[in-house]
């Protein structure tokens, strides 16, 4: 009778073994589960900025191009006005 209560005990404690590594796996594979849905949550958010960026930028790059051809425009017309002041100064010495 000894030999089959040592058997029926070691079969109980690998029972317990292996239950307690199936909840430490499971455990792991809920933490990576999360783990992997916050790192997909933060890409889709990343992607999202980074749209937003390249929107920026572009409306950044038509606002530069507006600029300059203000500043070209302002340049012509203070050479225009300073044009006829320059004649005026040198028919007047």
């Amino acid at each position: 009778m000894m030999p089959f209560t040592f058997s029926k005990v070691n079969a109980v404690i690998r029972a317990v073994r292996m239950s307690r590594q199936r909840q430490v796996a499971a455990a792991r594979m809920a933490a990576l589960e999360e783990s992997n849905s916050l790192l997909q949550d933060q890409a889709r958010k990343l992607e999202h900025q980074t749209n937003e960026a390249r929107e920026l930028a572009h409306e950044l790059a038509l606002t530069n191009e507006e600029l300059r051809a203000v500043i070209s425009e302002a340049k012509k017309a203070w050479a225009a006005a300073d044009s006829p002041t320059d004649r005026r100064q040198s028919f007047s010495l």
